[in-house]
């Protein structure tokens, strides 16, 4: 999958950064992906001075009934939380608006983990001068990334 990755994203001009596969960054850990199997993806790239996110769940074969209605429910979530997010708005907001939206919809486990995308892969401070945590507070042309991963994977992957 990585090298798949990295050749799709030099192909549009990207440059690839890191592709993480079931929690697990390291490419000198590798498994078989069989019928039944859920694993969570995550992949970074660069283009034009900036840097891009992306992570999503892959089911190999059919998912269970209720993995199927916690994917419909997350992704229903998101794009409500979309609608609700402003400037003005802090980023300590956005994990319990969004698991308000997700409890009306059903009980699942997602975090909602939100982080800037811009010239790194997370470039807001992560604290004050202080060393004191920081609530970012959203601007207008501000990009974001809110994580809100499937927690009901299976783990395949094994050292080689």
């Amino acid at each position: 999958m990585r090298e798949h990755f990295f050749e799709q994203v030099a192909t549009e001009g990207n440059v690839p950064k890191f592709m993480v596969v079931d929690g697990v960054i390291n490419e000198s850990v590798d498994g078989e992906l069989r019928d039944g199997t859920s694993v969570l993806i995550d992949c970074v790239s660069h283009f034009a001075g900036y840097h891009g996110d992306f992570g999503r769940t892959v089911f190999i074969g059919e998912p269970p009934q209720r993995t199927r209605s916690a994917v419909t429910a997350i992704s229903d979530t998101i794009e409500e939380l979309g609608r609700q997010m402003r400037s003005g708005m802090r980023f300590s907001e956005i994990p319990s608006i969004g698991q308000c939206i997700l409890s009306k919809l059903g009980d699942f486990a997602v975090p909602f983990g939100p982080h800037s995308v811009g010239l790194a892969h997370t470039d807001q401070p992560q604290s004050d001068i202080d060393g004191g945590s920081l609530d970012i507070i959203l601007e207008a042309g501000m990009i974001i990334s809110v994580d809100c991963p499937l927690m009901v994977r299976k783990r395949y992957m094994t050292p080689v």
